[in-house]
């Protein structure tokens, strides 16, 4: 988790009841295979990991995958903020727009099970998923 600010500033934030941040890496699909549900299979299966009143981020490259926007809006996150990343990756590199978009786990989650196809895609990525995870 990660909220703004140096360790005493969180720490107050955090007892002071202010809401913390989930932070996770990237879920990249291969291109033939995107479009399918795999990574909201996944972020969802991860998302109920944590509590509903929690905000979590997504940080997107607009330039890059422009249709993002469209489907971090449908899952009620927001748009918080743009920028302009240098030299992304190392010197030379070109400079890259990026933007934050932001929502409550609660929201996201629930307007993710909302279509029935993708609901059951989900359910069926959790099963595998669990089938496979090494009990200890």
């Amino acid at each position: 988790m990660n909220v703004s600010g140096n360790a005493v500033e969180r720490f107050i934030k955090k007892t002071a009841g202010h809401s913390t941040y989930l932070s996770q890496g990237m879920i990249a699909v291969v291109p033939e295979f995107q479009g399918l549900g795999i990574a909201a299979s996944l972020e969802v299966i991860a998302l109920r990991l944590h509590p509903e009143n929690l905000i979590t981020s997504a940080y997107t490259w607009p330039g890059v995958t422009p249709r993002m926007a469209n489907t971090l809006t449908t899952f009620g996150m927001d748009k918080t903020g743009t920028w302009t990343e240098e030299e992304p990756f190392g010197p030379g590199s070109e400079s890259v727009v990026m933007a934050r978009y932001a929502g409550l786990i609660g929201g996201v989650v629930s307007r993710l099970y909302a279509n029935a196809e993708r609901s059951r895609r989900i359910s069926e990525a959790r099963e595998r998923l669990e089938d496979n995870i090494p009990k200890t």
